[in-house]
């Protein structure tokens, strides 16, 4: 849901004098990987659909499988869209829950529905007596990744 123009243009004012000096020059560092090739923003109508991941087309899981060595996904809805919008235990190891995409990723979502994974029971536990609505209020977040436990280059 981020078009090629938002992301050059987030790229672009992270670059702003009024930003830290840590976001500016994490946002040079991307401006160059832009210009070098190495960050590779790749638009596809499949990204814009309600599908599920496993549903990717053939040419674009072949393409990511060949040459992505990491894809970014954000948001609760792509992260629904990772799980089948299914009610995992939330215990369930994020790689268990996602073995067949192509690559590897990093997901970044606010909560906003019930489907997750890759949470320790005892944090389960814990936040059930905390928040029972901790799911899906908005008040929390995650960030998980399915990376190579080798260094791999594509």
């Amino acid at each position: 849901d981020a078009t090629p123009a938002d992301v050059h243009e987030h790229i672009t004012e992270m670059q702003r004098s009024t930003r830290t000096p840590e976001v500016q020059a994490l946002g040079k560092r991307l401006d160059r990987y832009v210009n070098e090739g190495q960050l590779v923003i790749r638009p596809d109508i499949f990204w814009n659909r309600y599908t599920y991941y496993w549903e990717m087309p053939v040419e674009l899981h072949t393409h990511l499988a060949n040459e992505a060595a990491l894809v970014i996904i954000k948001g609760d809805l792509n992260y629904r869209r990772l799980l089948g919008d299914r009610l995992w235990p939330p215990s369930t190891p994020v790689e268990e829950a996602i073995p067949y995409f192509p690559t590897a990723f990093v997901s970044f979502r606010t909560m906003k529905s019930n489907p997750v994974v890759g949470i320790p029971a005892d944090i389960v536990t814990k936040l059930e007596k905390e928040d029972p609505k901790w799911r899906y209020n908005g008040k929390r977040g995650t960030i998980q990744s399915v990376l190579p436990s080798t260094s791999v280059s594509k």
